[in-house]
């Protein structure tokens, strides 16, 4: 899975959130910080919250828009979280030229069909045969055109546990005592911080409550 560029939250929304006044090494250390903790969020996740650019035509730089491949074989079939789904094309596995074209809503709808985030699609059943029918069976076989995001577009922001999320992950490894001597130290590396919130957030109740949440609603809609 491709991960996110943007950041989800601020240096000023995290002095917010901790409500003191930050450090001029604090300061300094969550600008390495906030990147890794936004790039972690993501790998957990398995998503992207970045505000891609839906205003450029698919196929022009600078598009938010991009192309990801999927296996098929099933009526339905799970995509990463996506909105805005431009096309759904079938193509050949060995050269990947596409040889269909679906229609939407007449042979495949995405779901969740009330949400704006897309989580799969749904082959429709056969109007003239009452049979299910199924995505062709090649690994890859499926090309999907979307914003493989879940940026909220409805209110121009990012989502707002995904910001509380950022917020309060920020502030623990802020909080952490065995940080201390590292933003002293301005050894601080993004690959590094990564790996000790791996360690710091295994049972954190609040980031244990907002993953839950997040997967929930997925389940719930499927």
């Amino acid at each position: 899975m491709d991960l996110g560029q943007d950041n989800y939250t601020t240096v000023g929304k995290v002095q917010t959130y901790l409500n003191r006044t930050l450090e001029a090494d604090e300061t300094a250390a969550l600008q390495i910080v906030i990147p890794a903790v936004s790039r972690w969020i993501d790998r957990t996740l398995n998503s992207c919250f970045d505000k891609l650019d839906d205003t450029i035509p698919f196929g022009t730089d600078g598009s938010g828009w991009t192309q990801r491949y999927f296996g098929g074989g099933y009526q339905e079939i799970n995509i990463n979280h996506c909105q805005q789904v431009l096309k759904v094309q079938a193509v050949n596995p060995y050269d990947f030229s596409v040889w269909y074209t679906y229609s939407s809503p007449l042979e495949y709808i995405a779901e969740p069909y009330n949400l704006p985030i897309k989580t799969s699609l749904r082959m429709k059943v056969n109007e003239f045969t009452g049979n299910d029918l199924k995505w062709p069976g090649d690994a890859e076989g499926i090309l999907v055109t979307a914003l493989f995001t879940e940026y909220d577009y409805a209110r121009d922001q990012y989502p707002n546990d995904i910001v509380l999320l950022a917020n309060h992950i920020s502030a623990v490894w802020l909080q952490n005592s065995e940080n201390t001597d590292a933003i002293q130290r301005e050894s601080i590396e993004g690959h590094l911080v990564i790996k000790q919130l791996d360690d710091m957030l295994d049972r954190d109740p609040m980031v244990t409550r907002v993953l839950e949440s997040r997967q929930e609603v997925w389940l719930d809609e499927m």
